[in-house]
């Protein structure tokens, strides 16, 4: 594991650094769709076949991902079903005048939307 800035910067920079302790990485979970896209920008720099010699997949599920190449595969997480969840909590609470309660939980799914990059 290789900690970076969360910036398309910091995920090249920490790309670069991974691959330089372990250059037969096959594939790499990165925290955010745009340091994936620097890991990717930075695998051209290096001459690394994305996906032919390394996977990169991000987290986000940006848009952006599809305007690098390859484009990038990434873990969509849904956001207006978050938002959604996260407003049903605020609505149990006010409905209970903001008493103590049991903790609420909800299960939010992302999606893998694959692309070129994995």
């Amino acid at each position: 594991m290789v900690a970076g800035e969360e910036s398309i910067r910091g995920g090249s920079l920490a790309f670069v650094e991974l691959m330089r302790a372990h250059p037969y990485v096959e594939a790499v979970l990165v925290f955010n769709d745009l340091m994936a896209i620097g890991a990717v920008h930075a695998a051209h720099t290096l001459d690394i076949k994305v996906p032919g010699q390394v996977r990169i997949l991000g987290i986000d599920g940006l848009s952006l991902g599809e305007a690098v190449h390859p484009p990038l595969s990434t873990i969509s997480i849904d956001r207006e079903a978050l938002a959604a969840r996260a407003l049903d909590v605020v609505d149990a609470l006010a409905a209970i005048n903001f008493a103590e309660t049991a903790p609420i939980r909800y299960v939010v799914r992302p999606r893998l939307l694959w692309r070129e990059s994995a």
